[in-house]
Parts: C-alpha cells; sequence; structure tokens
C-alpha cells in the first residue's frame, strides 16, 4: 500500500506539475500578447473562447492519436485543458489596468518593452496567482480522468483498479490524499501571493 501511494504520487504529480507549468507559461504568453497588442487579441480570442468550451476529457481520443499514450499525453491533456481560461483571464486583467498608469509611463519615456514588464506584467502577477488557483481543480479533473482511461500507474489508475476490487479502504485514502495535494496547492499559492503582493492581499 505504501509503495503503491509513493508510485503513484510520483508519477500524477509530476504530470500534474508539467502540465500546469506549461499551460501557465503558455497562457502568460498568449494573455500579455492579446492583451497589449490588438491584432493578437482579434487573431487569438475567438478561437481561444471556442477552445474554452470544449472539455479535454471529451477530446481524449484526440489526444491519444496526435500525442500518443504516455506521459506526453497527460502533460498536453492539462496544458490544453487550463490554457485558453486561463489565457483569457490574463488578457482579462490586462485589459482592467487604467489607462492613466500606461500614459504616464509613455510620457516618462517606456518603450513598449519596459512597459509590457514594469507596468503592465507586474500589475497583473498578483491576478495571475488567483486565476492560477482556480484551475488547480481542473487540472487534477484532467489528469486524474486520463490515468483511469490509459494510465499504468497515477491516482487516476490505481482508484479504477481498486474500485473493481471494491478496496474501498484504498479509494478513500487516494481520494483524501488528492484532497490534500489540491489544498496544499492552493495554500502554497495563497502564502506566495501573500509574501510578495500584500497590498493587493489586502484590498481584496
Amino acid at each position: 500500500g505504501e509503495r503503491w501511494i509513493a508510485v503513484d504520487s510520483r508519477a500524477t504529480l509530476w504530470r500534474l506539475f508539467l502540465g500546469l507549468g506549461l499551460g501557465i507559461a503558455g497562457a502568460l504568453l498568449i494573455g500579455l500578447l492579446m492583451g497589449c497588442f490588438a491584432v493578437v487579441e482579434a487573431l487569438l480570442a475567438p478561437p481561444l473562447s471556442l477552445l474554452a468550451k470544449v472539455p479535454p476529457t471529451a477530446a481524449l481520443a484526440v489526444f491519444f492519436v496526435l500525442v500518443g499514450t504516455d506521459t506526453h499525453m497527460f502533460v498536453a491533456m492539462i496544458a490544453f485543458g487550463v490554457l485558453p481560461t486561463l489565457s483569457q483571464s490574463i488578457y482579462l486583467a490586462v485589459r482592467e489596468i487604467p489607462n492613466e498608469s500606461l500614459d504616464k509611463a509613455h510620457t516618462l519615456g517606456a518603450s513598449q518593452m519596459e512597459l509590457i514588464w514594469n507596468i503592465i506584467f507586474q500589475h497583473i502577477l498578483p491576478k495571475v496567482f488567483d486565476a492560477i488557483r482556480l484551475q488547480i481543480g481542473p487540472a487534477m479533473v484532467y489528469l486524474i480522468a486520463a490515468e483511469m482511461v490509459v494510465g499504468d500507474v497515477g491516482f487516476g489508475y490505481r482508484i479504477r483498479l481498486q474500485s473493481r476490487l471494491l478496496n474501498m479502504n484504498v479509494v478513500y485514502t487516494y481520494l483524501a490524499l488528492l484532497a490534500a495535494f489540491g489544498f496544499g496547492m492552493d495554500f502554497v499559492l495563497r502564502r506566495v501571493q501573500r509574501a510578495f503582493f500584500p497590498w493587493y492581499v489586502r484590498e481584496k
């Protein structure tokens, strides 16, 4: 039992962190570009809005064909699942920045890159933490669903296997661990947000 937990935890958390990392990195880039450049917004906003409505679990077969059934598939599914919604959240955060702040930076001679990095990115960063926290749950759902279907290790695989054998004590243990992992990730993000952006936390 303990060996199962160690092996499954390592597999599931590795897939989860890698998928979230790629999804967050892509969403930051896309969201910033959409918020800063109208041409990028016009090009990417419609397809992102459409993709945000497609549940990744419904496209499992597509991921099997395009990516295979190894770690790449789990990572791609998580990244695809969180990227559209997270990109839209970041884009909206950029659009909420007061024009006065941007005009003042332009007046002081800030270049486009300085404006994006020093003003826009710094302003939206605490809101990015909020958006990431909201994506932890969906990302875990996508991963567990995929592991239940094609995994040979991981929490989803073990829950499916032990459910068939009616070993509910194992299932309950794994569910409790999943809840603990999700709570732990949310707790860490909140602590980091509070440490680096105390002004934002107070305003909330």
